[in-house]
């Protein structure tokens, strides 16, 4: 099947290639290895038989118990897909339309560095990213922007992609949602918050700020969560196309 760098999916919009980025010694991420994805609750027919024929073997879900139970995979208990859930949360909070319940200065900059630091979540996501079967794994939240957003800059910056090339990954996000006709997730979101479903440079920066001070690489952020080498071997080995 072809490489493309969106699927096109009737009921889903943001599922997107990880692969085809540029890393060092002339080599790329890999095709057909990592998709991340907004909501998959509502795949049609088509959209199931893309997916399976594109190669799809695994899917993680960071939602919480709660968005699941709303709105469950359409592929959950397929047999021929291994689904695991990891909450990927703060405070409670993991979706932008929960964020009128936060009492404190609610930025995407703070909510990203906030994720980062909830290293126990880190680590268990990027163990099962690591145990997965082969074949192309998709990973996703309710639009497929913050929590998943950060899980794309972990693997990117794991295996170098350039800082340049993971802000405009993370940036394509709000265009491919406004096409999303009849989007929940829209409807959920006041006027006064609408910003909070942008994918600006500016969301997303503070976190490579501070990794890169902080730890230097996202290798050594990553080690810092007590993930053992092997595991982050095993990723880089899925990840990057030797070309």
């Amino acid at each position: 099947m072809k490489n493309l760098v969106r699927l096109p999916l009737e009921n889903a919009k943001n599922v997107r290639e990880l692969g085809g980025y540029p890393i060092r010694d002339n080599q790329s991420t890999k095709w057909h290895c990592f998709l991340r994805s907004d909501d998959i609750s509502a795949l049609s027919d088509y959209d199931v038989k893309y997916l399976k024929a594109y190669g799809l073997t695994s899917i993680l879900d960071l939602r919480s118990d709660k968005e699941i139970k709303e709105r469950p995979d359409t592929l959950m208990g397929d047999k021929d897909i291994v689904h695991k859930h990891v909450p990927f949360m703060i405070q409670g909070i993991g979706d932008v339309s929960e964020v009128d319940s936060v009492e404190v200065d609610f930025t995407m900059g703070s909510f990203y560095l906030g994720l980062l630091k909830h290293k126990e979540q880190v680590k268990t996501i990027m163990k099962t990213i690591a145990d997965m079967p082969d074949g192309v794994m998709l990973f996703h939240c309710a639009a497929g922007k913050d929590r998943t957003g950060v899980v794309a800059m972990l693997l990117l910056g794991l295996v170098g992609v350039d800082r340049q090339d993971i802000i405009t990954n993370y940036e394509q996000t709000f265009t491919n949602l406004r096409y999303k006709k009849g989007s929940h997730l829209f409807d959920e979101i006041e006027k006064d918050q609408m910003h909070f479903m942008y994918s600006l440079p500016e969301y997303m920066e503070p976190s490579l700020d501070y990794i890169e001070k902080t730890y230097g690489n996202v290798e050594q952020y990553l080690l810092s969560c007590n993930i053992e080498q092997q595991v982050l071997q095993k990723i880089k080995d899925r990840f990057i196309d030797q070309g």
